[in-house]
């Protein structure tokens, strides 16, 4: 990376050498991002305005019908207890999603309303 485009001053690692529990050689951690898109509103991110995007609201419900449970399903299977970046708007829309995951015991996350809204710009106000 050119040190002339970098918006800060680079700082290379000085601390010292640690070890992980057990002496295992790596760390991971498991996110799920468990996102809710709402069916009425654009998808500003794929450039199409159109409303109901049909196709593109499809590949956005997969996960929360069929690759949630998938994943879940393998993640047990090898007792890995991941954390979920959990949209609120899944509680309501989606409690069966909620369930398993209280259900499995996982530390869930505030992940905003839904994805459908951007937070960032909003005034306090509004934020509440």
């Amino acid at each position: 990376m050119s040190k002339e485009i970098q918006s800060y001053n680079y700082r290379p690692i000085t601390r010292s050498e640690f070890e992980l529990p057990g002496g295992q050689d790596i760390a991971v951690w498991v996110v799920i991002n468990m996102e809710y898109f709402e069916y009425e509103i654009p998808y500003p991110a794929d450039g199409d305005k159109s409303v109901p995007n049909v196709m593109t609201h499809s590949w956005r419900e997969y996960g929360s019908r069929v690759g949630i449970w998938r994943i879940l399903k393998i993640l047990d299977k090898y007792g890995v207890k991941p954390m979920v970046a959990l949209n609120s708007a899944i509680c309501d829309h989606m409690p069966e999603i909620v369930e398993a995951l209280i259900e499995r015991e996982v530390e869930i996350i505030g992940h905003g309303i839904t994805n459908s809204q951007r937070l960032n710009g909003l005034s306090p106000e509004e934020e509440r």
